[in-house]
């Protein structure tokens, strides 16, 4: 296998890295700096030419994206994502129809009108903000976004959303999701030849893979001539990021997104049909490995009518995972019987499949969670491979189910995970209300229905925050007062 940097123009200069059985055709130190000095000068080109234009391309690229799939064009880069993120057939047949939606120009701009103050119309014209003043959004960049590899559409939605802000944009993909990426992109090479804003936008984008490790990614991030910086990812990568973009003579402004995880809160009103299933199903897609994913849950009422939401969520995991089988090796199948038989002995009631292709599990605990006794003697069992796994902890009322959600960080079971991103909630309306209120103070970043949590609206922030804001600057102004 070979990772050959996509750039627009001559062919650049690379160093080949060999990664085990991969080759990596790493951009050279000349040639970061070349893309990155012309990109200055593409980026206020780009700048001149309406965002009406801009998201038009974007568009188009969901467009074709969405025709190459139908024709299948698209086979082997589904079989690669199979094989990379050993999700399941019908989970990256979802992943692949999610592109055309993240690349959607009235959700683009929709996000841009809410994260700028000014809108959309700032990226082309001052105006009015305030009293008296008046502002302009311009590029920040350029811009480096790392991103995550367990799904294409987080490392889309940034791109997209610099570019469209007229950044000259280097993309580090994972390894799992590079030949992807510049799939999406690859259609700006054809449209670049008789379309004005394709070819600006194709002259600011490189996707380009580097190693951890890589004095070229080292130089880029530490004396690159770059903007912003956004990252994707965990630790130890998070951190030595983060400090190498902060010695950058340069000062790019950066953000990272780092590893989090979702919760739900149920309560026996709330714990109807609709609940269960709309629980399983967000179990199953992604293998929970989504930020948004429901990994642990608080049940409000009786251990009882928990064990009963617990039977409704089983029948629907057999029926959702059988369309989403999945591999387990014998040592992670021995790990989770093993880490299932301790929570059993420390009183949880369980709930598992005995099939193979589809190993779901769930557990009821009273009061407190059990799942770090299984950690203590079995820490392989991680969130990385607790997959299609639920424990509900059954609480009296929605300040004790807080009160588990705000323990998650510091639970053995979730090592290596910031917080809570997201709470589903399947509540009656009374309860829904004060459990708004309560969850304020969490830090988590969205509240959202229990049934589609894994779903993003369009004007939503990222981790509780704007992510355009991060990819453009506003240049206020004031005439002289009178």
């Amino acid at each position: 296998m070979k990772l050959v940097p996509w750039v627009l123009g001559s062919e650049p200069e690379t160093v080949p890295v060999t990664l085990g059985d991969v080759v990596v055709d790493e951009l050279t130190e000349a040639s970061i700096d070349q893309f990155l000095a012309g990109g200055r000068a593409v980026q206020a080109e780009l700048c001149k030419v309406p965002l009406a234009a801009r998201l038009a391309v974007l568009n188009q690229l969901g467009d074709i994206w969405r025709a190459r799939t139908i024709d299948g064009e698209l086979r082997e880069v589904r079989s690669e994502l199979l094989q990379a993120t050993g999700y399941s057939e019908a989970n990256i047949d979802l992943e692949m129809s999610l592109v055309p939606q993240a690349l959607d120009q009235e959700s683009l701009a929709e996000n841009i009108d809410v994260s700028l103050p000014g809108g959309r119309g700032s990226t082309e014209r001052f105006v009015p903000l305030g009293r008296a003043g008046e502002v302009r959004h311009l590029p920040a960049g350029p811009v480096l976004i790392i991103a995550s590899g367990n799904s294409i559409v987080p490392a889309v939605i940034p791109t997209a959303l610099s570019l469209a802000l007229g950044n000259c944009t280097i993309v580090k993909p994972s390894m799992a999701n590079h030949r992807t990426l510049q799939e999406v992109f690859e259609p700006l090479r054809g449209l670049a030849y008789h379309d004005q804003a394709a070819n600006l936008m194709a002259q600011s984008l490189a996707v380009a893979y580097f190693a951890h490790d890589s004095p070229r990614l080292h130089h880029l991030l530490g004396r690159g001539d770059l903007g912003a910086v956004n990252y994707w990812g965990g630790e130890p990568g998070r951190s030595e990021v983060m400090a190498r973009a902060m010695s950058n003579p340069h000062h790019p402004r950066s953000l990272s997104h780092g590893p989090l995880t979702g919760f739900a809160i149920i309560s026996q009103e709330g714990s109807d049909d609709r609940a269960a299933r709309g629980l399983a199903e967000n179990m199953v897609l992604y293998e929970q490995q989504l930020c948004s994913s429901p990994t642990l849950g608080a049940f409000i009422g009786t251990r009882d009518e928990a064990v009963v939401l617990a039977r409704k969520m089983a029948s629907h995991l057999q029926e959702i995972g059988a369309k989403h089988p999945t591999v387990q090796s014998d040592d992670l199948g021995f790990i989770r019987a093993s880490s299932l038989r301790i929570m059993e002995l420390c009183g949880s009631t369980l709930l598992r499949s005995s099939d193979v292709n589809n190993p779901w599990s769930i557990a009821v605990t009273q009061g407190e969670s059990s799942l770090d006794e299984a950690l203590t003697s079995f820490p392989g069992y991680g969130p990385h491979v607790r997959r299609r796994f639920m424990e509900m902890v059954v609480v009296r009322d929605i300040a004790s189910a807080v009160d588990v959600l705000t323990g998650l960080p510091k639970m053995k079971a979730f090592q290596g995970v910031d917080k809570v991103q997201t709470v589903g909630l399947s509540l009656s309306e009374h309860q829904h209300a004060e459990a708004k209120e309560a969850l304020l103070a969490t830090g988590a970043y969205r509240l959202v229905p229990l049934d589609d949590m894994f779903r993003r609206d369009p004007a939503e922030p990222y981790d509780g925050s704007p992510l355009a804001s991060l990819f453009a600057y506003a240049l206020y102004h004031r005439a002289r007062g009178p």
